[in-house]
C-alpha cells in the first residue's frame, strides 16, 4: 500500500544545486577518470582472458592429441596379440581375424590423425598472431613420427602373417623364430609413440612460453591502472567528505520516510480491524505445506482464536470445515492454484462449543518466485443470510405446497363442473329428442293435443287446434 509520504524532491534538488557551483567539476574529474580506467581495465582483461582462453584452448587441443596418439599404442597392441595368443590357442583362421579387424582399426585411428594434423596446419596459418602458429616444421616433424610408427606396424603385421603361415604348414618351431621379431616390431611402434609424445610436449611447452612472454607485456600497464587508482583516490577522499554530508541528510529523510510507512502501516492495521470479516494472506508452497504470513484481528470474531494461533497452525481452521463440505474446499483451493483464477468458496465450519458457522472466502492467487502460491483475501461470517435464505427457502416450500393444494382443488371444482355442464347437455338432448318424438305422434293423429305446464302456466298446442278451431296455437 503506498500512501502520501512528505515530498522529499524539493530538498535533494536544493543539496544539488549547492553543491553545484563548487565540487561539480571535482564529479566529473572523478567521472573522467573513472571512465578512462573502466576502459583500460576491460581493454587488459580482454587480452588477458584472450591469452588465457587461447592458452588453455590449446593446451586442451594437444591433450586431446595425445590421448588420440595415446590410443595408437592401445590399437598396436590389439594387432599385436593375434601373433603372440596363436602359440596357446592353435587357431590360426580366428587369430589371423583377429588381426586383420585390430589393424583396419588401426589404420583408420592413423588416418584420422594425420587428417587432424592437416586441418590444424590450415586452420593456424589463418589466425592473424604468428606467435601461435603450429609451423610447417613442427607438422613434418611429427608427420615422420608416425609415417615410423605406421612402417612398424605394417612389418609388426607382416611378421604375425609370417607365423601364422607357418601355423598353416604345421612349423610351429618356425613361428616361434619370427616371434621375437614380431615383438622386436611392436616395441619399435611404441617407441616411436613415446617419441611421438615427447614432440608433442615440447611443441606445449613453446606456446606456454609464448603465452607468458605475452603476459609478461601485459602486466606492465599496470602501472598505468596503479596511477590511476591513486588519483581517484585522491579525488574520492576530496569528494567523500561532501557526498558524507550529503549522505547523512539523505539517512535523516529516510528515517522520516520509514515513520511515514509505519504509520501508513498502522493505517492499515486499522482499517483492516473495522472491516468486516478476516483479512488473510494464505500460502500453499510447492511440497503441499501451508501457513498463514498475515492474519487479520477479525479471526477472533470468526474463529474465536488469536491470530498467532492460526499462524503458528495453519491446519487448525481448515480442520473445522464441515466434513460435507471438504472436498469442495480442496477442490476449489486446487483449480484456483492451477488456474490462477479468484478464489470464491462457501462452506460450514464447526466449533467444538457445538456452534455452527457459515463463512465466504473471496481470494486472489498470485505465484511467487519459488513456486508458491500466495493468495490475499478476505473471509466473512454469512450464518444470518444462510439461515434467512432458508427461512426464504422454507416460506417458498410453504407456498409452493398451498398453492399445489389450491390448484389441486381448483382442479376437482373444474372437473365437477365439467360434470354438470355434461348432464345438463344430456338433459338438453333427452329434452330436444322428446320434443322431437311429442311432433312426430301429434302430426300423426286428428285429434287436438294440449299440454299445460301448471308450475309455468305454459301451454303447447299441437298443429289440429287450427284446424279443428279455426285459430293458431298463439292466438
Amino acid at each position: 500500500m503506498k500512501l502520501p509520504t512528505e515530498s522529499s524532491a524539493p530538498k535533494k534538488t536544493r543539496i544539488k544545486r549547492a553543491m553545484q557551483p563548487k565540487w561539480h567539476r571535482i564529479y566529473y574529474l572523478l567521472a573522467v577518470f573513472n571512465v578512462l580506467f573502466v576502459l583500460i581495465s576491460l581493454h587488459l582483461s580482454h587480452r588477458m582472458m584472450s591469452t588465457h582462453t587461447r592458452a588453455v584452448a590449446l593446451d586442451q587441443e594437444w591433450n586431446a592429441r595425445l590421448v588420440m596418439y595415446s590410443e595408437l599404442g592401445g590399437l598396436a597392441a590389439a594387432v599385436n596379440a593375434p601373433g603372440n595368443d596363436v602359440f596357446d590357442s592353435r587357431d590360426v583362421e580366428a587369430e589371423s581375424s583377429k588381426m586383420r579387424s585390430a589393424m583396419r582399426v588401426f589404420d583408420d585411428h592413423m588416418a584420422a590423425v594425420q587428417e587432424d594434423l592437416r586441418i590444424e596446419l590450415e586452420e593456424n596459418q589463418s589466425v592473424p598472431l604468428p606467435e601461435e602458429y603450429l609451423s610447417e616444421a613442427h607438422v613434418v616433424s611429427l608427420r615422420q613420427k608416425l609415417d615410423a610408427i605406421n612402417a612398424a606396424a605394417a612389418e609388426m603385421t607382416g611378421e604375425a602373417e609370417l607365423i601364422f603361415s607357418y601355423f598353416r604348414q604345421n612349423r610351429p618351431e618356425k613361428a616361434g623364430e619370427r616371434m621375437a621379431t614380431m615383438d622386436r616390431k611392436y616395441a619399435e611402434v611404441n617407441t616411436g609413440l613415446s617419441r611421438l609424445e615427447a614432440a608433442i610436449h615440447e611443441i606445449q611447452g613453446e606456446f606456454f612460453d609464448k603465452q607468458k612472454a605475452a603476459a609478461a607485456s601485459l602486466q606492465k600497464s599496470e602501472y598505468v591502472i596503479a596511477v590511476l587508482v591513486l588519483l581517484m583516490a585522491g579525488g574520492m577522499i576530496i569528494y567523500g567528505r561532501k557526498l558524507a554530508q550529503r549522505t547523512q541528510s539523505e539517512a535523516r529523510q529516510k528515517e522520516r520516510y520509514i515513520q511515514s510507512l509505519r504509520a501508513a502501516e498502522a493505517r492499515y492495521q486499522r482499517i483492516a480491524a473495522n472491516t468486516p470479516g478476516m483479512a488473510y494472506q494464505f500460502v500453499l508452497h510447492p511440497d503441499g505445506s501451508v501457513d498463514f504470513p498475515y492474519v487479520s484481528e477479525g479471526c477472533r470474531e470468526i474463529y474465536a482464536l488469536e491470530p498467532q494461533e492460526i499462524q503458528q497452525n495453519p491446519t487448525l481452521t481448515i480442520e473445522m470445515i464441515d466434513p460435507a463440505d471438504r472436498p469442495g474446499y480442496d477442490r476449489s483451493i486446487a483449480e484456483s492454484a492451477e488456474l490462477l483464477r479468484p478464489w470464491r468458496w462457501e462452506g460450514r465450519f464447526n466449533f467444538s462449543s457445538g456452534e455452527q458457522k457459515w463463512i465466504h472466502g473471496a481470494a486472489r492467487p498470485e505465484r511467487q518466485a519459488d513456486g508458491s502460491i500466495l493468495w490475499d483475501g478476505l473471509l466473512m461470517d454469512i450464518t444470518e443470510r444462510k439461515r434467512a435464505e432458508e427461512a426464504l427457502r422454507r416460506a417458498h416450500d410453504e407456498l409452493e405446497t398451498k398453492v399445489q393444494e389450491r390448484t389441486a382443488e381448483l382442479i376437482q371444482a373444474n372437473e365437477a363442473l365439467q360434470s354438470d355442464v355434461t348432464e345438463r347437455q344430456r338433459a338438453e338432448e333427452a329434452l330436444c329428442e322428446s320434443n322431437t318424438r311429442f311432433q312426430l305422434v301429434t302430426r300423426a293423429t286428428n285429434d287436438v293435443i294440449w299440454d299445460w305446464d301448471l308450475t309455468t302456466n305454459g301451454v303447447q298446442w299441437n298443429e289440429n287446434v287450427k284446424t279443428l278451431f279455426g285459430y293458431s296455437g298463439d292466438e
